[in-house]
């Protein structure tokens, strides 16, 4: 196959006419010529295959691998063994579409844009801006956000005060502490992160949590070796990691969500749609 099979020079024109065409067809709608686009220049086009699903299975247990890389049975890494389905595509015809871009565009037999939309001018930001009327100074309007504080749990200043880590610092400035799932954070998210915040280290008053290795259930907090786990009576052991510091996704209330379901039951059974007469 040569270069230039892969690389087409198409006029710009002939790509909204095939859109107006695919779009009076999908719509039922007469074609309208009359074309609000630069239609002026050529573009140029490369023959693609059709886009697969890259899917992955693990050689040692043969479940598939998930998109971050890891067996949801048996926890293992994608590694070279695993299978890969389909395989992976060839450095040789990815050189070739470069090297046949390339000497088109130096040929000057065709524009460098590889889009017909290209040209379109980007919208600036909208800047919103009121003057103060004391200082005459202008207010620039910004996102509220949210600022996170974190003070040390083992020292304070000469007043008393609790210090404060530094923006991107886990070091105490004073004392040189380490930020620990002890330190107090402002405003305090327990519910989202009640294994500590993520970057801490374990303090003297954090309370373990385990899960299972074999099933990856979560022991109670605070458990000793060999207790049973509830979902595979597997018996906790050395094997069984900690769970770090992490952020975890709220769960509802299954009684909460029953107790809803049942209002909305009962308020489309009352409500009744009379025909119009």
């Amino acid at each position: 196959m040569s270069p230039f099979d892969l690389v087409q020079v198409v006029p710009r024109a002939q790509i909204y006419e095939e859109r107006l065409r695919r779009f009076s067809q999908r719509c039922n709608l007469p074609p309208n010529t009359e074309l609000n686009y630069p239609t002026e220049g050529h573009v140029l086009r490369v023959n693609k295959q059709p886009r697969m699903r890259v899917h992955r299975l693990c050689h040692q247990c043969g479940n598939e691998v998930n998109t971050r890389g890891l067996c949801g049975k048996c926890n293992h890494s994608f590694c070279p063994e695993c299978t890969r389905y389909p395989r992976k595509q060839n450095e040789v015809p990815r050189t070739t579409n470069r090297e046949a871009r390339n000497s088109i565009v130096e040929s000057g037999s065709a524009e460098v844009n590889t889009m017909p939309d290209c040209n379109a001018v980007s919208i600036p930001t909208t800047v919103l801006r009121l003057p103060q009327r004391q200082t005459k100074q202008e207010l620039v309007f910004r996102k509220v956000r949210q600022r996170v504080r974190r003070t040390c749990c083992q020292c304070q200043d000469e007043r008393g005060d609790e210090i404060v880590f530094c923006a991107n610092q886990r070091c105490c400035p004073k004392c040189s502490h380490v930020r620990c799932t002890d330190c107090p954070r402002d405003p305090a998210k327990r519910d989202r992160y009640p294994y500590g915040y993520p970057g801490d280290v374990f303090g003297a008053k954090s309370i373990p949590h385990h899960k299972c290795h074999e099933c990856h259930s979560i022991f109670p907090p605070n458990v000793e070796n060999g207790t049973s786990c509830a979902s595979c009576s597997h018996r906790k052991c050395d094997a069984c990691p900690r769970l770090m510091p992490q952020k975890v996704e709220l769960e509802f209330d299954p009684e909460v969500v029953k107790s809803v379901q049942q209002k909305l039951a009962n308020l489309g059974s009352s409500t009744s749609i009379h025909p119009a007469e």
